[in-house]
């Protein structure tokens, strides 16, 4: 995943597409950016098979842990969360860690 940006340049640095890519590239060829939303990334984790618990870590609890947002293992306290998945599908469920993805069931709200 990478960050999205709009434009073709970044920290002072002008960037460039390759033909059929999505990516933003430095002057020597290194990716700097992207420009897919990020619902567009979490439908192409999905379509490699990436497990649902995988994704919402990567995505979401992961940078809400290093930001001091998440709740405390143990808390006991649930937070609801709800997406609008690739089909436009809008899916809630309730979770106190990350970990408790991995025996979720999504249901479609």
């Amino acid at each position: 995943m990478t960050d999205r940006i709009d434009v073709h340049f970044m920290g002072g640095q002008t960037l460039h597409k390759k033909e059929g890519s999505q990516l933003w590239y430095q002057e020597k060829g290194v990716v700097a950016a992207g420009s897919y939303t990020i619902d567009r990334l979490i439908h192409n984790l999905r379509a490699i098979g990436l497990q649902e618990s995988a994704i919402w870590n990567l995505t979401s609890f992961v940078p809400l842990r290093v930001l001091n947002q998440l709740p405390q293992y143990g808390s006991g306290n649930e937070i609801s969360y709800s997406f609008v998945s690739e089909t436009k599908s809008r899916y809630a469920f309730q979770a106190s860690v990350p970990e408790a993805l991995k025996e979720l069931e999504l249901v479609n709200v």
